[in-house]
């Protein structure tokens, strides 16, 4: 969070920049994306995307990143881009297809369908939005199921951030960043071989994306995903989290959250968030931040080392360490 920092961790497989934007602040950053590794496979890469390549100055990255950008400006809505990737997946073609599509109707300001009633509430704003997507989202999966190459296709529908809720947007000073609000979403694996309808609650990111593809695709290849392919056999053992925005921390271990500030040593928290608070907030449903925790001598030492897991992060991407030296 920003969307920014979403696409880094889901191309670039790295975690975001402890201080700034990693896209932003690692411009020349020696790394190879999943993209880069797909082409020299002998994949075509497209993207089907909402937003110019202006937006958040990307030029420079989708250039290694893509070989074509569909934009345009007059054509922005998800039944639109939906369109367009159902024509790309089904032109004939010589290469296999590495697809990107960036939807956003969920994205503030939300999309509000010309079929859906006035929100009363937030929350149903947001649930108009999203279930606009989804139904654009069946239309792909359904034409690629009247395929025969749709038997062979991987699908992977993950969000580049989350969005807080108006409970979590009031009390940021509080909460601390990242939260919970702008951490939690949602990660779907559609592949030949997968059970439909499984789900599985253990903690992930974004920086799993990429080595699962490979995985999938069985394609044994050198890079520095910092991830872990999930669906190996059998699976990796439960994992932690740590999150990075602008100065600020958060480690996801278990049902608990830590959060600190790299640049003010008195800010340092924990939360329970599996549990929520007493009552919920008729606006939003349940899902608020959890209950905090007194924090123990062993939480504070357990922060600490999370700032010096930050801080050595920050080195290896501002002296370009990711990949071995010339």
């Amino acid at each position: 969070y920003p969307s920014i920092e979403g696409w880094g961790g889901i191309f670039l497989g790295l975690a975001g920049h402890p201080s700034g934007i990693l896209l932003y602040n690692a411009r020349h950053l020696r790394a190879l994306s999943i993209g880069e590794i797909l082409a020299r496979a002998g994949y075509r890469r497209e993207l089907v995307a909402a937003t110019s390549t202006a937006f958040e100055k990307m030029e420079d990255w989708y250039a290694r990143w893509f070989d074509d950008v569909r934009y345009d400006p007059s054509e922005t809505t998800d039944e639109v881009l939906a369109t367009k990737t159902i024509d790309l997946l089904g032109a004939a073609r010589e290469k296999p297809l590495f697809l990107t599509l960036f939807t956003i109707a969920t994205h503030p300001p939300l999309y509000r369908p010309p079929d859906a009633p006035a929100p009363k509430t937030p929350r149903e704003a947001y649930l108009a939005a999203l279930g606009y997507t989804d139904r654009q989202l069946g239309r792909i999966f359904e034409a690629l199921r009247a395929t025969p190459r749709g038997r062979d296709t991987i699908v992977l529908v993950v969000g580049d951030h989350a969005t807080p809720n108006p409970w979590q947007a009031i009390r940021l000073p509080r909460l601390g960043t990242p939260n919970a609000g702008e951490n939690w979403t949602t990660l779907l694996v559609a592949a030949k071989g997968l059970s439909g309808g499984t789900l599985r609650p253990e903690l992930t990111s974004q920086l799993d994306v990429a080595p699962t593809l490979l995985g999938l695709l069985g394609l044994d290849v050198s890079n520095h995903f910092l991830g872990r392919d999930l669906l190996t056999a059998p699976p990796p053992p439960p994992q932690g989290v740590l999150a990075l925005r602008f100065h600020g921390l958060a480690a996801f271990e278990g049902p608990y959250l830590y959060q600190a500030r790299l640049d003010d040593p008195a800010f340092q928290q924990k939360w329970r968030w599996e549990v929520y608070e007493k009552e919920a907030d008729a606006a939003n449903g349940d899902y608020h931040h959890g209950i905090q925790e007194t924090l123990s001598s062993a939480d504070r030492e357990r922060i600490a080392g999370f700032k010096r897991m930050a801080r050595a992060w920050g080195a290896v991407l501002d002296d370009d360490r990711v990949m071995p030296p010339r």
